[in-house]
């Protein structure tokens, strides 16, 4: 009876460990998707500035057609590519780890809704399994 009641116990407190856990994993997809959404916010501010930027460079081509470009421009203009250039490497990096992150937080998610919802005594080789893939 008492074995009975301890195990009771032991394992409303292995579901209210995971309910803590799934609890903080939610937070942080939470957080990673407000992150994500700020940065598509960015990423159309900077659509729009490519766009602007766009326009000046065709501007700018057509007065070099007519022979109007200087030195000093043709300068400013490459400065500015590869500042651009750089921008984007650096947005696709950041995008590509905030995926990633995604993608491991949903997939943690995902593996303790799984262990929640199988047999609980088949966790230890549930473990072995998960740790073995890293």
């Amino acid at each position: 009876m008492e074995s009975e009641r301890r195990f009771e116990i032991e394992d409303e407190y292995e579901n209210e460990q995971l309910l803590l856990d799934l609890e903080t994993e939610l937070h942080q997809v939470q957080a990673l998707k407000k992150q994500i959404q700020q940065q598509l916010c960015q990423l159309l501010q900077d659509q729009k500035y490519l766009q602007q930027q766009q326009q000046r460079q065709t501007r700018q081509n057509d007065r070099q057609k007519s022979g109007a470009a200087t030195a000093r421009m043709l300068h400013l203009q490459e400065e500015e590519r590869i500042r651009l250039a750089n921008k984007e490497a650096q947005r696709l990096s950041n995008e590509n780890k905030v995926k990633e992150k995604a993608n491991e937080v949903q997939r943690r998610q995902e593996i303790a809704i799984e262990t929640q919802d199988n047999d609980l005594e088949d966790l230890d080789a549930f473990l072995i399994r998960d740790a073995s893939q890293f």
